[in-house]
């Protein structure tokens, strides 16, 4: 494994001193900390990915190349989609150590993962502005050449009066958009919102991101994935990506069972458009903009 001191990389924050204050997020990528700038008393957020190799008691203070080029990789996908009401904002990024730093705006309101008890309860008219600004975001970063490949209602951070403004993040599977005519390869993301083409590895574009965010819109409309496991001699990820892949056992009902009122037309057309299983058929999120269902004005 590809490994270098930190003492080589020369990427230390010369201008800005942080005061962290409590931890707002903790997962295997690593942690998200509430922070304050020193200086300018700028409220901010800052994730910390700890690039030292797996065994770490005999490699403190050693960097992993292939970690630091992810990170690196992150970091050049979000500085291009920057100064977009939908997407969080990236101040500035740096090395210290073996810990790689992203600092970037704070978002209050949590994510649409937090938000779901309160969304099943939402009208529908209450519903489409969120919708049009996630739209917006994921818009905003295919135009600037960016396929996010991991979008999920973890992803997605609320801000704002009343938690009212979606906001785009998490950018460590974001790769540039490919070529006309040509596929990105490999599977990424989470599981439940893979699009077909993505879980059977047959290539995929920015139509894949599409189909994330329509999977995303279905969990919080109807309560359920659009595709679920049903071998259970499967893991659980296998299981979820086979079902996607072969779109026959579970396909989407645009229902909800446990209530009575049903979905509008409007509604069920945005989703199927999202959820179309041909990514040349599906459309784009500029396309989507212009649904009925979006007729709502932010």
């Amino acid at each position: 494994m590809a490994q270098i001191s930190s003492a080589a990389v020369s990427c230390r924050n010369h201008h800005h001193k942080l005061k962290f204050e409590s931890l707002l997020r903790q997962g295997s990528f690593g942690a998200v900390w509430g922070a304050v700038s020193v200086g300018t008393q700028r409220v901010c957020a800052v994730k910390i990915l700890n690039l030292e190799p797996d065994s770490r008691e005999l490699h403190q203070g050693i960097v992993d190349l292939m970690l630091l080029a992810g990170a690196l990789a992150e970091a050049s996908a979000w500085s291009k989609v920057q100064k977009h009401p939908h997407v969080v904002e990236l101040f500035r990024h740096y090395l210290e150590g073996s810990r790689f730093h992203f600092v970037m705006e704070r978002c209050t309101g949590g994510t649409l993962a937090d938000l779901r008890p309160v969304f099943l309860t939402l009208p529908e008219s209450s519903v489409a502005p969120m919708f049009q600004g996630m739209l917006l975001g994921v818009q905003h970063v295919h135009a600037c050449g960016v396929v996010h490949r991991d979008l999920s209602r973890r992803n997605f951070l609320l801000d704002g009066d009343h938690g009212k403004t979606v906001k785009l993040a998490d950018f460590g599977l974001a790769v540039p958009k490919p070529c006309a005519g040509s596929r990105l390869q490999g599977c990424v993301g989470t599981a439940p919102y893979m699009s077909p083409e993505m879980a059977g590895q047959r290539g995929h574009n920015c139509a894949t991101d599409v189909w994330s965010l329509g999977a995303v819109c279905y969990t919080l409309l109807l309560d359920s994935y659009p595709y679920l496991p049903w071998d259970t001699n499967q893991s659980r990820i296998d299981a979820v990506k086979e079902s996607i892949v072969k779109g026959g056992m579970t396909p989407p009902s645009y229902v909800r069972l446990d209530v009575a009122e049903k979905p509008s037309q409007e509604v069920v057309a945005f989703l199927k458009q999202l959820l179309n299983r041909d990514p040349i058929k599906r459309i784009t999120a500029t396309e989507a903009l212009e649904l009925p269902f979006m007729a709502f004005k932010i």
